[in-house]
């Protein structure tokens, strides 16, 4: 039965680990990799994430914006997620990889919506 796992921050140093360890163990999962910036050009992880990806020669990985600072865009990306899958777009969900995380040495920081980041 295919399935789909999603990861948040895929591209961080965890991420990548992950991915990379995902691809090789799971050739027929799905994977939906969430990222905050998707431009490999913007962003040195995220072209980390995708010359990772092609390495696995798959179709079966989306990369996709999630910023997790903004609950707006949380829910968003919820229901486009819960719509692909309804669609058969993508297979349904089997688990989801809570990788991201904030730290912040200089003070207390906070999301777009007010909320405390460092957790």
């Amino acid at each position: 039965m295919p399935r789909t796992v999603l990861i948040t921050e895929a591209n961080g140093s965890l991420g990548l680990g992950f991915v990379q360890s995902f691809l090789a163990s799971h050739p027929d999962y799905t994977l939906v990799a969430t990222v905050r910036h998707t431009s490999p050009e913007a962003d040195p992880n995220t072209a980390k994430l995708f010359r990772l990806i092609a390495k696995y020669n798959t179709r079966r990985v989306f990369v996709e914006r999630l910023d997790l600072g903004h609950l707006a865009a949380v829910r968003a990306f919820t229901d486009t997620i819960i719509d692909r899958v309804s669609r058969g777009e993508l297979p349904s969900i089997s688990a989801v990889v809570c990788n991201a995380f904030a730290w912040s040495l200089n003070g207390q920081r906070r999301t777009g919506d007010g909320y405390e980041a460092t957790f």
